[in-house]
C-alpha cells in the first residue's frame, strides 16, 4: 500500500535537505574546479557509490561495471580534492546499501542517484531561463507511487497466464524498473540466480544518456541489496547493457536517428511485452519541435490537434503490448478530458479495456495524493488491458438533460461570433505595469516590478489590462495594470515602429531602452518574437474594444462578467494563455440580436449551474479545486435560444447583479438559475 502522507513527510525531509547540500556542492566544485554541472554530477555519484559500497570498492574489479556506469571519458578531474570538499556536507547522513522498497527511516540508499539527477541537473536552468527537466518534461516519479502503480498492474494477470518481458518506454532513473525488480524477487527463494533472470527481463529506453546509465547503475544496485554476489556483477551489468538502451522510443526508423524496437530487443519480436509501465514526458505541443510534430503526426494516430507527447506514448503502448499485455502509465490529468485527447480515447475504446483511471491531485481523495509531481498540471493513473473491441464501454459524454426536445438548441461556439483568449506578453514584469494614476502632463503614472520604480509613459501605447483575478462572477470591471501595447488600433495588430515610438512616445522608448537586455532574452529556438519589444500574442486590438462576456479560465465555479465594451468605458485588454487570464466571448448579432441584451442574456447561460456541470464533466482539476473554463470545454454548451421576452427578463437580471454588491447577490443568482432552468423545459 502507498504510503501515508504522515509516514511520507519525514523522508521527503531527508531527501530535502540531501538535495540542498548537492545543490551547495556543485555551485562550490563548478567554481573551484570549472568544470560542468553533468561532470560534478558524475564525480558526486561515484562519491556517493563508495560510501554505499565502501572505500576499497573503488578498487575491486568485480564493482569496475558499477563505477563504468557512472565515469565520464574526463578522467583528469580531481577527484580527491572534490571529496575533500563534499565529505562534510554529508556527515549527516547515513548512506548505505539498501533496499529502495524497504527503506530504513534515517538512512540514503541507491535512489539518491537518481534523485540527484531529476531534481539536480535537470532542475538547472539553460540559457533560455527553463530547466532541462521543464523543457524535457521530464517529473520525479516518488517510489511510493511506482509501487501503487506496479502493484495495480499485476493484479491484472490471472494466476494462469505466464508473463515475463516488463518494459519502460521513457525509463529516466528506472524507478519503475527498479520496483519491478523488487516485487519479481518478492516471488522468488533462489537469490542469486533468480536475480539475474528478474534482471534480464526488464527492458528500458530514455533519450538521456545520464539517466540511462543511472538507471542501470541503480538497478545493479539494488540486485546487489537483494542478494546478488559482487562476482555475479559483470554477467548483469552486461545484460543490463542489452536492456537499458539509449534512443528515441517514438521515433522508430524515420529517418532520423531514432530507436528499432525489433533490433534493440529482439526477444519481443512478434511477441510483444508483458507489462509496459512509467511516467512518459508531460511535453504539450507548445514544447515540441516543429520536426517532431510533423513526424509524430505521421506515425501516431492520437497525435492530432495541440496534442501531448503523452499521447503518443499510450499509442505506442499499444503496439508494444502482447494481447492481453497491461500498460500502466502516470499520464497528465487533462489527457482524455480533452479535445485534442479525444482521437487517443477512440483508439483505446476499440483497443483496450481500462482498469485504472485514478486521480492523484492533492485534492483527491486517494493517500498517494503527497506524492504528486512538480508539474503545472495535474496527473492521474491509466491503466489498461489490451484487447480487440467492439464497444465503447469506456466512452465520455456530456449531456444536458432536458424534459423534451421541443426547444432549439445551439452550441456556444455557434451562437458566439468569437470566443478568444487575451494578449499573451512574453515578459509581464517589463510590459504589464501597475497603474498608479494620472500624472504631470498627462502622462500615465505606473509602478515598473521589474525596474522596482515609478515611470511616466505615453497615454498613446499604453491601454488597461485586466489579470484573471480582476475577472469575478458579475462584478463590475476595475483594471488594475497598464498594458505597455505599441501597436497601432487597427485589425491585425500592426506593431509601431521604433522611429514612430522614439519621436512620439519618448517616455515609453526610454524605459523600452532599459529594459531591452532582458526583452532579447526572452523566446527560444522555436519561439521568436517579431520583434525585440514585441507581445508574444498581441491578438486583435478591435476584438478587445468590442462588447462581450468575460470568462475567468480557472475558476472553482464559471466567473463571467460583462465587458460593454470601449464606447461605454469598457474596452479592456485582458491576459491569456491555456489555462491562464480570461476568454472573451462577443455574441452574434444575427442570432441574438443588437445591443447589449444579447450579451448580458449570454452572461446569465454562462454564470448558471448549467455550464458548471458542463465544465465538471469535462475539465481537468487543478490545485485548489480550480477547473479550466476554457474554449475546448464550454464551446459545446447547448444555448436554448430564447424568445425575446425569455431573452430581456435573462439580460434584466443579469444586469441587476452586475449592479448589486456581491454580498447581496445570492437571491438574484437564485432566480436565474431558475429561469435557465425553465429555459431548457
Amino acid at each position: 500500500m502507498p504510503e501515508t502522507r504522515a509516514e511520507s513527510s519525514p523522508r521527503r525531509e531527508l531527501e530535502r535537505r540531501f538535495l540542498r547540500s548537492c545543490l551547495k556542492i556543485r555551485r562550490q566544485a563548478g567554481e573551484l574546479f570549472a568544470l560542468t554541472p553533468g561532470r560534478v554530477q558524475d564525480m558526486l555519484d561515484t562519491l556517493l557509490m563508495s560510501r554505499m559500497l565502501g572505500e576499497q570498492s573503488l578498487f575491486r574489479t568485480e564493482y569496475a561495471p558499477l563505477y563504468r556506469e557512472l565515469h565520464s571519458e574526463d578522467e583528469s578531474a580531481p577527484m580527491e580534492a572534490f571529496r575533500r570538499l563534499a565529505e562534510p556536507h554529508f556527515r549527516e547522513f547515513n548512506i548505505s546499501l539498501h533496499s529502495e522498497c524497504a527503506p530504513p527511516p534515517d538512512s540514503l540508499g541507491p535512489e539518491i542517484l537518481s534523485l540527484g539527477h531529476e531534481q539536480g541537473v535537470l532542475a538547472l536552468e539553460t540559457p533560455c531561463g527553463e530547466s532541462s527537466r521543464k523543457r524535457s518534461g521530464s517529473f520525479y516519479t516518488p517510489m511510493p507511487l511506482a509501487r501503487h502503480l506496479c502493484l495495480q498492474a499485476m493484479e491484472q494477470f490471472p494466476p494462469e497466464r505466464p508473463w515475463s518481458l516488463v518494459c519502460d518506454p521513457a525509463a529516466g532513473g528506472g524507478v519503475f524498473l527498479v520496483t519491478m525488480l523488487h516485487l519479481l524477487m518478492d516471488r522468488e527463494t533462489t537469490r542469486e540466480k533468480a536475480c539475474l533472470d528478474v534482471l534480464d527481463q526488464l527492458h528500458g529506453v530514455d533519450l538521456d544518456p545520464r539517466a540511462v546509465r543511472l538507471c542501470r547503475a541503480r538497478l545493479l544496485l539494488n540486485a546487489l541489496a537483494l542478494g546478488l554476489p559482487p562476482g555475479a556483477l559483470p554477467e548483469a551489468a552486461r545484460a543490463l547493457r542489452q536492456n537499458i538502451r539509449l534512443g528515441d522510443s517514438l521515433l522508430e526508423e524515420q529517418g532520423y536517428p531514432g530507436f528499432s524496437w525489433g533490433s534493440a530487443f529482439p526477444r519481443r519480436e512478434g511477441q510483444g511485452f508483458d507489462l509496459l509501465l512509467g511516467n512518459p514526458p508531460f511535453l504539450r505541443i507548445q514544447r515540441i519541435s516543429a520536426k517532431h510534430r510533423t513526424l509524430y503526426r505521421e506515425r501516431f494516430a492520437s497525435a492530432r490537434g495541440k496534442f501531448d507527447a503523452a499521447n503518443c506514448f499510450v499509442e505506442l503502448g499499444l503496439r508494444l503490448l502482447a494481447p492481453g499485455g497491461v500498460l500502466a502509465f502516470v499520464l497528465p490529468g487533462r489527457l482524455l478530458t480533452t479535445a485534442h485527447g479525444q482521437s487517443l480515447l477512440e483508439l483505446l475504446q476499440r483497443e483496450a479495456r481500462i482498469f485504472l483511471k485514478q486521480d492523484i491531485s492533492p485534492e483527491s481523495d486517494t493517500a498517494i495524493s503527497e506524492h504528486n509531481f512538480e508539474s503545472a498540471s495535474y496527473a492521474c493513473l491509466l491503466g489498461l488491458r489490451r484487447e480487440d473491441r467492439t464497444t465503447a464501454e469506456n466512452g465520455r459524454g456530456a449531456t444536458v438533460r432536458t424534459s423534451g426536445k421541443s426547444r432549439e438548441t445551439m452550441p456556444l461556439g455557434r451562437v458566439c461570433e468569437s470566443i478568444f483568449q487575451g494578449v499573451i506578453s512574453g515578459g509581464d514584469r517589463m510590459l504589464i505595469l501597475q497603474d498608479l494614476g494620472k500624472g504631470e502632463h498627462g502622462l500615465c503614472r505606473v509602478y515598473s516590478k521589474h525596474l522596482d520604480e515609478h515611470i511616466l509613459l505615453e497615454q498613446e501605447v499604453t491601454r488597461p489590462l485586466l489579470k484573471g483575478t480582476d475577472v469575478a462572477r458579475y462584478e463590475p470591471l476595475c483594471p488594475r495594470h497598464l498594458a505597455l501595447y505599441p501597436y497601432a488600433p487597427k485589425q491585425g495588430a500592426p506593431l509601431l515602429g521604433e522611429s514612430w515610438l522614439r519621436e512620439n512616445t519618448p517616455h515609453a522608448w526610454e524605459y523600452l531602452c532599459r529594459v531591452r537586455q532582458t526583452l532579447e532574452r526572452r523566446g527560444t529556438p522555436r519561439m521568436r518574437y517579431k520583434s525585440w519589444y514585441a507581445w508574444w500574442c498581441p491578438r486583435s486590438p478591435l476584438d478587445f474594444s468590442r462588447a462581450k462576456v468575460l470568462v475567468r479560465a480557472l475558476a472553482l465555479r464559471p466567473a463571467c462578467t460583462h465587458d460593454p465594451g470601449l464606447e461605454q468605458n469598457g474596452g479592456y485588454l485582458f491576459t491569456g494563455g491555456g489555462n491562464a487570464g480570461s476568454y472573451g466571448l462577443i455574441p452574434r448579432a444575427d442570432i441574438l440580436g443588437q445591443g447589449p441584451e444579447g450579451g448580458l442574456f449570454l452572461l446569465a447561460l454562462c454564470n448558471s449551474r448549467l455550464l458548471e456541470e458542463l465544465v465538471r464533466e469535462r475539465a481537468p482539476v487543478f490545485r485548489g479545486g480550480y477547473r479550466s473554463h476554457g474554449r475546448r470545454y464550454i464551446a459545446d454548451m447547448p444555448v436554448a435560444l430564447p424568445q425575446s421576452g425569455e431573452k430581456r427578463a435573462l439580460a434584466k437580471l443579469a444586469a441587476r447583479a452586475l449592479e448589486t454588491d456581491v454580498s447581496e447577490c445570492h437571491e438574484i443568482e437564485e432566480e436565474l438559475d431558475e429561469r435557465v432552468r425553465k429555459l431548457y423545459e
